[in-house]
Formats: structure tokens, C-alpha cells, sequence
């Protein structure tokens, strides 16, 4: 327990804002300041405000532009679901299987690189994994106060946060279905009108505002992230388990148990074992895959979070079971083996190898290939130490972006001039920023200065050409470490000059300038 709030808190204390958080901020300050539903970036009014904008709104006008009470927020939710999963995950697991379960929940939560505490994702896993306590503790004692906060948390709560609320309810929904003989046919009808009302209430807080507002705006973005990909975009967010780089070879490991186990059988014993051990988060992975193969949903990295109870539960049960005799013993090492000698010829074929790739390979690579081998001889320990250091190397990449941050936040500071900056800038107290996605022609005061990570250059040339600004000096700001550990949000950090006018006295913008041999100093 210590140990996961040390880790919470060493999360928290490091995190810096994400390109998401940026693109959120501009929505956040109009709502700290009174303009509930503008967000500048999207150039149309947000019709609806969930209550985590609020949230965040209150927290901003009380330390404006301020980062750390969003990340603390952040840590608290990770905590409370990483609680609230051991709670649930003990009373089906033994209890060492329930504990390597919560950790490698922790592990994949707090490695993830787009959880953003302005996104919605972490707290539709703390109401999910509450709503799946509350079953369960009716499952154990059936009570029907657990059912029917269980149907208000759905529907005051999930419902007002995202459209992703669908696997929220869609589990409730099916947890009544299969249970429907032991509840009742009246606690049935009676949490069916606790979920009706709630759910009525938390779509008012979306649609009541504006509901034609509200229809136009989710027309507006439902191309936005290949929303209607349907059983395809499932298995590509799934992918993702085996694609990130800090989840690649921890699942691959984990991948390797389950068909070392699987293919030992005999296959009726180990799915039996499976779906004991599983208990109620059996039922949530149905859900989950029937939602997102079914609604519409971005094919984005941050929805598989909401995979990810079912699967820690499912891996830590199979890392936990006695290995196989024979040559199935090795096979988690050799598809381990085979996979890390493919990347890495690959990564050789485009480059030579540098301080990040070593420091990858041992912290995210060597580690597993060792607890590998040490599985086979039924170590199930070693798998602490993979956690530990692939956290490790999360903890330093998120430490290299906070020193950037602060660099590029300093620069800012010292000079106070009116900016426009990278998106997750927009997150620097005491200077007025704006964002790059937000068009020149709406900014006041005009922006003297202008600081963008490489990444964002060719948007940084398309708002040049919209404006009435041109630069007159430039230079890049020194990079803290090299720059492959660093988020691109935060890379090649290059400062500019600005000089604007209204639009009809520089009727042709000027572009950026080709770089220089010697570049000027700082404005």
C-alpha cells in the first residue's frame, strides 16, 4: 500500500500537461472566467459543460494556469481505482494473484502516455470499478442500496462524462440481466427508475444548455479520431497492449504465460480456472469489447484503459498458475527473444543505437527476458522487479519533460511578453499565452513572442499565414537532455520574434525564415 501511493505521488508530482491537456486548457480559463461554453480551439462553443471542466475550472481560478492540482487529481483517481480493483479482484482471487494484479494495473496506468487528467478516461474507471464493487458486494449480500447507488453513480456521473459511459452501463445493464431471478422482479423496476432518472439528469447537464447546439457540435466532430470504426477499431485499440513501447515486452511476457498455460491444458481446466479467478470483471471485458465493437468510438490509445481490469486480473492469474512441463516452459522467453531481436534489427536498420535505446532496452527489455526464465522455474517474483524498473523509466522520461516544461516556462517568465506557444504551454502561470490552434485574428493583446516545439512547426507556418505577424528574430532553447527523452510536446523548443500589425498593413505574412548559421539572441 505504501508503496502504490509513493508511486501516485512520485506520478503526480513529475506529471506535466500532454497536447490533449493544452488543447483542453483554452475551454477550462473561458469557464474559470465566466465563459462556461466557449472553447476558443475547436472555433465553435462547447454547448455543454461536463462536471469535470468544472472541476477544473474552479481549480484554475483559484491557481490559474496551474498544473499541479490537476495532476494531483490525476494521482488520487489512479489510487482510488488501483483500491477499488484490489477490493474487488481479492474476493476472486487468492490474494497474491489480486496483489501482482493491482500492480501491474498501477504499472500500465501510470506508464500510459495520453492519460491526461483533463481527459475523461480515469474517471470512467473509478465509476466503473465501483459500479463493479457494488455488484459484487451484492453478489455477496444482496442488498439493494448496492444496486441502486451503483444505477445513480452510472447515470449522475458516467453519463455527464463521456460518450464512453456506454461500458458502464452496458455492464450494470448485463450484471441485472444475468442476476434478474435473484434481484427481483421489484428491485428490478425500482433500480431501472433510479437509472432512468439519473441518467435523464446527467444527459440534462449535456443537452439542456443548448440542444440544438448540442446536435451541431457532436455533428461537427463525429469524424474526429475515426469514430465509426467499429470491431476493426476495437482490435486496434487492443493492439496498443502490444504496440506502446512501455507495454510492448510486459505484455508480450504476459502473452507468452497465457499460451505457455493455454496450450498445456488441458484447455477446459485452465478456462475454468480463468473465469473463477476473473469473478465479475469476466462480465466487464464483455462488455467493454461488445461497446466499442459495436458504438462508435476513436481508434484512439487512451480508450484502453478501460481494458486494462479484466486483462491485469487475466494475466496475473496465468503468471500465478504452475508453468507447464517441457518445452512450453520456454516459451514465453522465445517469443519474448524472437520479438526484442526483430525490433531491434529494425531499429539498427534506421539508426545506431543511443542513450535511449540502451536505457530502453534495460529497463522495458532485458527485465522480462530474465523473469521469463525465471517463470519456467517457478519464480513468480520475478515479475516486481520488471514492474519496478519499466516505472523507473517512465519516472525519468517524465522527469526530462518537466525540466523542458520549466525551461520553456522560465524563457516565457523572463521576458513576459504576450505569446503564442506549443499546446501543453498554454499551462504556464503568471505570462499571457495563447495556443497556436487558436486563429490569430481572435487573440488580444497580439503576441510578441512565439515558442513551439518541432513538432508543431508546420503549425506554427499555417498560423503565420493566417495572421498578421512576421518574424524578425529567432533561436531555439537548449535542451535539458537528448532529446529522444523528451515528448515531442516539448522538443526542440525554438523561440520567435514577432512583430504584428493589423491585417491590412502586411497584406503577404511572412514565413519563418531559413535557419541562420548564427541565430539571434533572445528578444
Amino acid at each position: 500500500m505504501l508503496l502504490l501511493v509513493a508511486a501516485m505521488a512520485a506520478h503526480a508530482a513529475l506529471l506535466t500537461p500532454n497536447m490533449d491537456d493544452g488543447v483542453n486548457a483554452s475551454h477550462i480559463a473561458n469557464s474559470a472566467a465566466g465563459r462556461w461554453f466557449v472553447n476558443d480551439v475547436f472555433g465553435t462553443p462547447f454547448p455543454f459543460q461536463k462536471l469535470q471542466t468544472v472541476l477544473a475550472a474552479l481549480l484554475w481560478r483559484i491557481w490559474p494556469a496551474t498544473f499541479w492540482p490537476l495532476a494531483t487529481f490525476q494521482g488520487i483517481l489512479v489510487l482510488a481505482s488501483c483500491l477499488l480493483f484490489y477490493a474487488t479482484a481479492r474476493r476472486t482471487a487468492p490474494l497474491p494473484t489480486a496483489r501482482t494484479a493491482t500492480a501491474l494495473l498501477a504499472t500500465y496506468l501510470l506508464t500510459h502516455n495520453w492519460l491526461a487528467p483533463t481527459r475523461p478516461e480515469m474517471v470512467l474507471l473509478t465509476v466503473g470499478l465501483a459500479v463493479l464493487g457494488l455488484c459484487q458486494r451484492f453478489d455477496h449480500q444482496p442488498r439493494p442500496v448496492y444496486l441502486l447507488v451503483a444505477a445513480a453513480l452510472v447515470g449522475l456521473v458516467a453519463v455527464s462524462t463521456h460518450p464512453n459511459a456506454a461500458v458502464v452501463l452496458a455492464f450494470l445493464l448485463l450484471f441485472l440481466l444475468a442476476r434478474r431471478r435473484r434481484i427481483g422482479g421489484r428491485t428490478l423496476r425500482l433500480v431501472a427508475a433510479v437509472l432512468l432518472v439519473a441518467s435523464v439528469m446527467g444527459l440534462a447537464t449535456v443537452f439542456a444548455p443548448d440542444p440544438a447546439g448540442t446536435l451541431r457540435f457532436l455533428a461537427k466532430i463525429r469524424g474526429d479520431g475515426e469514430r465509426f470504426s467499429f470491431v476493426l477499431g476495437e482490435a486496434y485499440r487492443f493492439s496498443f497492449l502490444f504496440r506502446f513501447l512501455h507495454y510492448r515486452y510486459l505484455s508480450l511476457l504476459l502473452l507468452g504465460v497465457a499460451l505457455a498455460r493455454f496450450t498445456a491444458g488441458p484447455l477446459r481446466t485452465v478456462l475454468a480456472e480463468a473465469r473463477a479467478t476473473l469473478g465479475l470483471f469476466g462480465l466487464w471485458a464483455v462488455a467493454v469489447f461488445a461497446t466499442f465493437a459495436v458504438f462508435p468510438a476513436a481508434r484512439w490509445s487512451a480508450y484502453v484503459v478501460l481494458h486494462l481490469p479484466w486483462f491485469a486480473l487475466a494475466a496475473a492469474g496465468q503468471w500465478h498458475g504452475a508453468p507447464p512441463q517441457g518445452w512450453r516452459r520456454a516459451l514465453p522467453f522465445a517469443l519474448l527473444a524472437a520479438a526484442s531481436l526483430g525490433t531491434v534489427a529494425i531499429n539498427a536498420s534506421a539508426r545506431l543505437p543511443d542513450l535511449f535505446d540502451l536505457a530502453k532496452y534495460a529497463c522495458l527489455l532485458l527485465p522480462p527476458l530474465v523473469a521469463a526464465l525465471l517463470w519456467a522455474r517457478g519464480s513468480v517474483r520475478a515479475l516486481w522487479p520488471v514492474l519496478a524498473l519499466a516505472f523507473a523509466f517512465k519516472l525519468g522520461l517524465a522527469a526530462a519533460d518537466l525540466r523542458a516544461a520549466q525551461g520553456a516556462a522560465d524563457f516565457l517568465r523572463q521576458h513576459r511578453l504576450p505569446a503564442v506557444v506549443d499546446a501543453a504551454l498554454v499551462w504556464t502561470p503568471g505570462v499571457v499565452v495563447h495556443s497556436l490552434r487558436v486563429p490569430a485574428n481572435t487573440l488580444s493583446p497580439p503576441p510578441r513572442l512565439a515558442l513551439v516545439a518541432a513538432a508543431e512547426q508546420p503549425l506554427l507556418e499555417r498560423w503565420l499565414a493566417a495572421s498578421s505577424c512576421r518574424v524578425s528574430a529567432f533561436g531555439a532553447l537548449a535542451e535539458p537532455l537528448p532529446a529522444r527523452f523528451i515528448s515531442p510536446w516539448y522538443r526542440g523548443l525554438t523561440w520567435y520574434e514577432l512583430a504584428c500589425a493589423p491585417p491590412e498593413a502586411h497584406p503577404g505574412s511572412a514565413t519563418l525564415p531559413t535557419t541562420p548559421s548564427r541565430p539571434a539572441s533572445p528578444p
